[in-house]
């Protein structure tokens, strides 16, 4: 049931935000919309910012569970194509106060899913564990920020060129020797 409410809360506030402003949405729009009430919704969420980090959970676990096969350029050509079919909501989103909010939500998820993806690809003891958190971070702000700029910029080009660019440079240093061999080596001689 509480999977069924939280859906009933996310439709709601998608519906409101074809009519309102993100900003003039309140947590009161969102439960008399879909007839639950604000102690149910406070049960399930801190705030409307808890709402939307769900929504966009549950974009990229839609997106990952149902194509499991697909490389990651694949399934980030998905979400960017979601976040396109949706471009009034993201739009709507990015122009409102509560955007950095929403963007830490952003890091937060992209965080968790370079994370796993570099337990994955860079754990051949090459490198350190300090190396690999910073070249996750690195990729992090590199990934998000490129998509806050296609948002910024309208979502003009097609997702699969925007993933075919971030892709042409994350293969320029495949095992991302250009991120960490910036560092000095036990002589103090640089590596980059």
């Amino acid at each position: 049931m509480s999977e069924i409410t939280k859906r009933a809360l996310r439709d709601s506030l998608r519906k409101e935000l074809e009519t309102k402003p993100f900003d003039k949405i309140t947590v009161r729009d969102i439960t008399e919309a879909c007839g639950v009430s604000r102690m149910t919704f406070y049960y399930h969420f801190g705030d409307i910012y808890d709402l939307i980090e769900y929504i966009m959970r549950q974009a990229v676990y839609e997106v990952d569970s149902g194509n499991k096969d697909a490389v990651v350029g694949d399934k980030l050509i998905l979400l960017l194509e979601r976040m396109r079919k949706n471009k009034k909501m993201i739009m709507e989103l990015r122009a409102s106060r509560g955007w950095p909010s929403i963007e830490k939500a952003v890091y937060r998820i992209a965080d968790e899913v370079i994370k796993n993806l570099a337990g994955v690809t860079w754990d051949d003891g090459k490198f350190s564990d300090q190396e690999i958190q910073f070249a996750g971070t690195f990729m992090k702000y590199g990934i998000v920020g490129v998509i806050r700029d296609w948002i910024d910029n309208g979502m003009k080009e097609e997702p699969a060129d925007l993933v075919a660019m971030l892709s042409s440079v994350l293969r320029s240093s495949p095992d991302f020797t250009a991120v960490v061999s910036l560092r000095r080596d036990s002589a103090g001689k640089s590596k980059g």
